[in-house]
C-alpha cells in the first residue's frame, strides 16, 4: 500500500512537475534572449537582397572616443563568404568580430544555401557550373559593399571557408584590387595560380583533412620560390606577396599581424603583405 502526503494526488504531483519544466523553459528562453541581445549589442545589422543574392551588413555603431568608428576614407569592407551546407548565419559571429575590430562586415548566402533559393548547379562536384554561380554572388557582394557610403572601395577584403575559401581566392585572382584575401581551408590548390593574388592568407586547422594540409603548406603550382612566408601556432597559416624590399602591413584593423614568421628551406625572403595570426610559433627567429 503506497502513502501519498496529505492532499497530494499522483495527478497533482505531475502538474506540479509539468508547471516546474515550464518555468524552467521560461526561463532559459529569456536567458538565451538576453545573451542574443548581448551579442547584438552595439551593432547596427541590415539585411537586403541584391540581384536575388541575400545579404547582411554587420557594422559597429559610431560612439565618440572608441576606434570602432569610421576611419578617414571610410571603413574597410570585409566579405564572409561560407562553406558547402553553411550560411551567412552560420558565419555570424566571424562578422560580429570584424565589425567590432572597426570594418564592415558582409555576410553572402550563396545559391542553394541559407536563405538564397537559387538553385547550385553542380553543387557538391565543384564544377565549372557551380564556380560561376560562387563568382556571380560574390560579384554582387562585393559591388553592394564598395557602393556603402561609409565604406573605403580600395580596402575591400575577402575571407571565405572551405568551398568559399575557393571561391574568394579564385574571384581575388582575377580581381587585383582585392586588398586582401583570408582563405581557411582551402580544399584544393588548383585554386592558387603562382603569386596571385596579392596578400592572401591561408590558415588550415591541426586535424584538417590531409589535403586541406597538404593545400596550406606546400607551395602553390608552379611557384618559382619568391614571396611566400609561413607562420606555424595551432593552425598554420601561409601569406604571398611579389618581391617587394620591405614589408606592408594589412589595411585597416582586419587581420592580426605575427611577430615571428618562419621561411621554408630554399625559399627566398620577400615582403610579406599580409599578415598570419598571434599564435605564431615562439620557437621562430623574428624576420
Amino acid at each position: 500500500m503506497s502513502v501519498h502526503p496529505s492532499g497530494v494526488t499522483p495527478a497533482g504531483r505531475g502538474l506540479a512537475v509539468l508547471a516546474a519544466l515550464a518555468v524552467l523553459a521560461v526561463l532559459a528562453l529569456l536567458l538565451g534572449g538576453f545573451g542574443l541581445a548581448r551579442a547584438d549589442a552595439g551593432l547596427t545589422i541590415r539585411q537586403v537582397t541584391v540581384d536575388g543574392v541575400p545579404l547582411t551588413e554587420v557594422r559597429a555603431e559610431v560612439r565618440s572616443g572608441t576606434g570602432a568608428g569610421p576611419t578617414a576614407g571610410g571603413r574597410p569592407g570585409v566579405v564572409i563568404a561560407h562553406g558547402f551546407a553553411g550560411s551567412a548565419r552560420l558565419m555570424r559571429p566571424l562578422a560580429d568580430t570584424v565589425a567590432r575590430q572597426g570594418a564592415v562586415a558582409l555576410l553572402v548566402d550563396f545559391a542553394g544555401h541559407g536563405g538564397n533559393p537559387a538553385p547550385l548547379a553542380g553543387a557538391g562536384r565543384d564544377d565549372a557550373d557551380s564556380r560561376a554561380i560562387l563568382e556571380h554572388d560574390l560579384t554582387v557582394a562585393v559591388g553592394h559593399l564598395r557602393g556603402r557610403p561609409d565604406v573605403d572601395p580600395t580596402r575591400i577584403v575577402l575571407v571565405g571557408h572551405s568551398m568559399g575559401a575557393g571561391a574568394v581566392t579564385r574571384y581575388a585572382a582575377g580581381h587585383p584590387d582585392i586588398a586582401r584575401t583570408v582563405a581557411i581551408s582551402l580544399p584544393d590548390d588548383g585554386d592558387l595560380p603562382d603569386g596571385r593574388p596579392e596578400g592572401l592568407l591561408l590558415v588550415v586547422g591541426g586535424l584538417e583533412f590531409p589535403g586541406f594540409r597538404a593545400t596550406a603548406e606546400g607551395p602553390p603550382a608552379g611557384a618559382s620560390g619568391g614571396g611566400w612566408w609561413w607562420c606555424r601556432g595551432s593552425s598554420t597559416s601561409r601569406c604571398s606577396s611579389p618581391a617587394v624590399p620591405t614589408p606592408r602591413s594589412p589595411p585597416g584593423p582586419v587581420v592580426a599581424t605575427a611577430q615571428h614568421r618562419v621561411r621554408p628551406p630554399g625559399w627566398s625572403r620577400a615582403g610579406c603583405c599580409c599578415s598570419a595570426s598571434r599564435s605564431a610559433s615562439r620557437s621562430a627567429s623574428p624576420r
